[in-house]
């Protein structure tokens, strides 16, 4: 077999290793109906935060952060409805499913709704119009399926706001630890003059997971 072919063959596998770790991430706060002391109780987790008007770049992106807070407060909506149903059934003491009891939350630094500040760690200047940002995260805080990306916003002086998609690449970085890497190709316009600006130890905002049929077309083709 091509060795080209091998090594990406067994990065495929360890990608799909590091998605299923991923997860299985949890942390040990509990939402649903939860059986304490021989008591029942139901625990909600929070609506997503409604963004404001400032949060929307108004650049045209697809999906708008604002069309993503609707849907997700739809699903919330349907979802917290579906629960307080069944939290009436089991305390009539009728049976209920097993997966309505103490469902967990997976933990992360993404936000679909809001832009949240990561630290770049190292910049590889590849040539005049590319570079290779490594970012302060690990393929345990940074979570992202098959089919998702990152929108990453630039604020510049003059107010303006711009905010483009980017797919980062889980790969191991020169620590040995899996981080997303971010290759960009530099052109003349806006967005790339913010990122040619960038430099290990600045910030960039980014906001995630998002997922369009678009990319989820060309996920699985």
């Amino acid at each position: 077999m091509n060795p080209a072919v091998a090594e990406l063959l067994q990065e495929i596998a360890r990608a799909k290793l590091r998605a299923e770790e991923r997860r299985n991430l949890a942390i040990s706060q509990k939402y649903g109906i939860i059986r304490e002391n021989g008591t029942l109780e139901l625990r909600l987790p929070p609506p997503p935060a409604k963004p404001t008007s400032d949060d929307c770049c108004h650049s045209g992106c697809t999906p708008c952060i604002m069309d993503t807070y609707q849907d997700q407060l739809c699903a919330y909506n349907k979802k917290a409805a579906d629960f307080k149903a069944q939290y009436k059934r089991a305390l009539d003491g009728q049976t209920i499913e097993p997966h309505y009891l103490a469902e967990r939350l997976l933990c992360g630094i993404l936000d679909p709704l809001q832009f949240t500040p990561i630290r770049i760690m190292h910049v590889d200047y590849i040539c005049d119009y590319s570079r290779l940002f490594v970012l302060e995260a690990t393929a345990r805080n940074f979570i992202l399926a098959l089919g998702e990306h990152i929108h990453i916003r630039a604020d510049f002086d003059t107010k303006e706001r711009i905010t483009r998609p980017f797919t980062p690449v889980m790969v191991e970085a020169a620590d040995g630890v899996v981080r997303p890497h971010l290759f960009v190709r530099l052109y003349d316009n806006r967005m790339s003059e913010y990122f040619k600006k960038l430099c290990a130890g600045d910030a960039i905002s980014v906001r995630g997971p998002v997922i369009t049929q678009e990319n989820l077309t060309r996920a699985f083709s």
